[in-house]
């Protein structure tokens, strides 16, 4: 597979963003809520999504399996997950993403469109 030069740029923009998210200090609060949950000690529930597997399961018609990512649906679909888990803690993890079909601009797109359904429904 040739990555253009456009490709490896937003891909290390995009770990660049990570990197910074994970030096932040709720991520060390976080980490010590879960260490608190498994250890016996939660002080109220968890919640983590997370979205793993077979893309045609997990993401119909989302980041990688169409032509065209369909944000509509995307952010209906993870939408439907916050407003669930409304008044807890949630994390949203994207593992496992196998094909975006040679736009990995797409895997930032849903990243503010996950952003976006935390400010409407969170």
């Amino acid at each position: 597979m040739n990555v253009t030069i456009n490709q490896r740029n937003i891909l290390r923009e995009l770990a660049k963003k990570q990197s910074e998210i994970a030096a932040l200090p709720v991520m060390a609060e976080r980490e010590k809520l879960w260490y608190d949950l498994n250890d016996g000690k939660a002080t109220h529930p968890l919640v983590l999504m997370e979205f793993h597997g077979n893309e045609s399961e997990i993401y119909p018609d989302f980041i990688g399996v169409d032509d065209v990512f369909n944000e509509q649906a995307f952010l209906a679909h993870i939408g439907k997950s916050v407003k669930a888990a409304r008044g807890c803690p949630l994390e949203v993890l994207f593992r496992d993403i196998c094909s975006v079909r040679g736009e990995p601009e797409r895997l930032g797109r849903a990243v503010e469109l996950t952003r976006e359904a935390f400010e409407r429904w969170y």
